[in-house]
């Protein structure tokens, strides 16, 4: 069928337009794209055969690896037991202890603060008029002159000042906009000059009333020596709220009080995130957004999104991606590229690098790929012969390799028309091309750095088309603008992966700030179940299916999913066949 829909790239912050630069010999330096290149002359000539594991991952799937989760359950001692002394005196009430959480912008959580009580006395103290006249108390005659009874079970009914309890009300900190259920304790944490006979376990604080809470979005049940806490709050800070309760010695009210104590609610951490735009006089500026939905008889759609750290600080969008179709010759390619961070015009790098891959390769699909590489990739499909698979890796080599070499090339003759090194436009790459024949897809892929492409097949398996490609360092990788890798064969060869899959599900690119919070680690980037779990929550946010002509919009929308200490820009293409 012919390429029958419109293409369009949306740029919801603005269309993209041409940055140009001038160098000091007086040259305008534009993105605009070169004119086809025939393969670099520079490129080195083809190794001879070598087999390079996973050149046909989707054959079989990776064996799962499973994780133990371990947890630990808090303890709580038992009560304390103190000396009998004289008499209940002062209430204090003390805050939840609580772990601080991650400490990156928005996920900060601040301490909860405790209170503590006055001094509460169950009776007044004797004025000046009561001079002589003893007051009803424990162990005390309850007429002047009467007999002193020995202590009754039940409880006192006065006592004398000199008692101190530390009441401990744990309540946990909250979190704007998230569901908070919490049943705390009131229990005494310390206790001193209790009266004669009566033994810290035997004194119970029950919870009456809690006032303070409705203004902030929550509610509280007393519910005895617990208070259930519940709600959504709505309101970030240090909250003081009230609580009612009653001291019970033996069963028995001995006294009722009230006390202030706080509530810490944290604010959502995605409000913590700020907006800041780029310098306006920064060169080649750029849309925080790109987004973009190629129809053929199979179609492709693709977004990329600024990352909230980038946004943080005022940073450009460093990612970038390219689609792009033949319907004469049927064949699907894309790129996508990941600007270094470090490198102050990585941005740049990564556009001229998807520019150079996507314009070089309609020229060598449709001269290089001709029908004699459809007759290898036949044979191929039919024997899996070791010399086919050489002649098709040799074409591809030819093809992938020279659009990867020229790419580099070009960043560096524009580096040196500016007057910067290579480095300052560092940039990763992931080039994928897929046609279908009568016997199945053809797909290959060519890869410097992080990210990553798979073929999925839901249920099924993936069949990864890059390696891991890891630097020196932990946390390193390697990019497209480092010369020594265009300058030996069996790298270059060594970086072109290809397969032929009867069917799949999508082929899937995208940056590490996709792949990274995605895939934990490179095992679980080949672990079929963990792409079946990525996949299905893809599928709860975007519909997608070849006639959802929004898949671009929400694909964007799901791109800006939270993930704990991954804020990277994000990019991501799929191809539905």
């Amino acid at each position: 069928m012919p390429n029958t829909a419109a293409r369009g790239r949306s740029h919801p912050q603005g269309e993209r337009n041409a940055d140009v630069m001038t160098s000091e010999d007086g040259k305008a330096v534009t993105g605009e794209d070169p004119p086809p290149n025939e393969p670099a002359a520079d490129l080195p000539p083809p190794p001879g055969i070598r087999e390079y594991p996973g050149d046909c991952g989707v054959e079989g799937s990776a064996t799962a690896i499973s994780h133990p989760v371990v947890g630990s359950a808090a303890t709580t001692s038992p009560p304390e037991q103190v000396s009998p002394a004289s008499e209940i005196r002062h209430l204090e009430v003390a805050g939840a202890d609580s772990k601080a959480a991650e400490s990156t912008p928005g996920d900060r959580v601040g301490p909860p603060v405790g209170g503590s009580g006055p001094d509460m006395r169950p009776s007044p103290t004797p004025g000046p008029s009561d001079a002589g006249r003893a007051r009803p108390g424990f162990g005390e005659p309850s007429r002047a002159g009467s007999p002193s009874p020995r202590p009754a079970a039940g409880p006192p009914s006065a006592a004398p000042g000199g008692s101190r309890l530390e009441i401990h009300f744990p309540i946990p900190n909250a979190m704007v906009g998230k569901r908070y259920d919490a049943v705390v304790p009131l229990t005494i944490r310390k206790a001193s000059g209790l009266p004669a006979g009566v033994l810290v376990d035997q004194v119970t604080i029950i919870s009456r009333q809690i006032d303070g809470l409705e203004q902030v979005g929550l509610k509280a049940e007393p519910a005895g020596e617990m208070v259930r806490i519940f709600g959504e709050p709505r309101e970030s800070g240090d909250h003081r709220i009230t609580i009612s309760f009653t001291v019970q010695i033996r069963g028995k009210t001995w006294h009722t009080a009230t006390e202030r104590v706080n509530l810490t609610i944290n604010p959502d951490p995605r409000s913590l995130w700020k907006e800041v735009d780029p310098d306006p006089s920064s060169p080649f500026r750029r849309p925080h957004t790109a987004r973009e939905r190629l129809v053929g008889d199979s179609v492709l759609v693709a977004a990329s999104r600024r990352g909230r750290s980038h946004a943080n600080k005022g940073d450009h969008r460093d990612d970038e991606f390219r689609l792009g179709h033949l319907p004469e010759q049927g064949w699907y390619y894309f790129a996508v590229a990941d600007g270094a961070g470090s490198a102050p015009l990585s941005r740049r790098g990564a556009e001229l690098a998807c520019e150079t891959t996507c314009h070089e390769a309609r020229h060598h699909l449709t001269t290089t790929l001709d029908q004699s590489f459809s007759g290898l990739v036949a044979e191929f499909a039919q024997t899996r012969a070791d010399e086919a698979r050489k002649l098709v890796r040799n074409a591809l080599y030819r093809v992938l390799g020279a659009v990867g070499n020229n790419a580099y090339r070009r960043i560096v003759a524009e580096a040196k028309g500016l007057d910067r090194p290579p480095e300052d436009f560092a940039t990763t790459l992931i080039f994928t091309i897929a046609k279908k024949f009568e016997f199945g897809w053809f797909v290959a892929a060519i890869a410097v750095g992080d990210g990553g492409v798979g073929v999925y097949r839901r249920g099924g398996g993936v069949g990864v088309l890059n390696r891991a490609d890891s630097g020196d360092f932990a946390g390193q990788t390697r990019f497209l603008t480092m010369g020594r890798i265009w300058a030996d064969g069996e790298e270059i060869l060594g970086r072109i992966r290809f397969d032929i899959v009867p069917d799949f599900t999508a082929i899937v690119a995208m940056s590490d700030g996709v792949s990274d919070p995605k895939f934990s680690s490179e095992n679980a980037f080949l672990d079929a179940g963990t792409w079946d779990q990525f996949w299905a929550g893809l599928s709860d946010e975007v519909t997608l299916t070849k006639d959802n002509a929004r898949a671009d919009e929400e694909l964007l929308e799901w791109l800006n999913f939270w993930a704990v200490g991954n804020h990277d820009d994000r990019t991501i293409v799929i191809l539905l066949p």
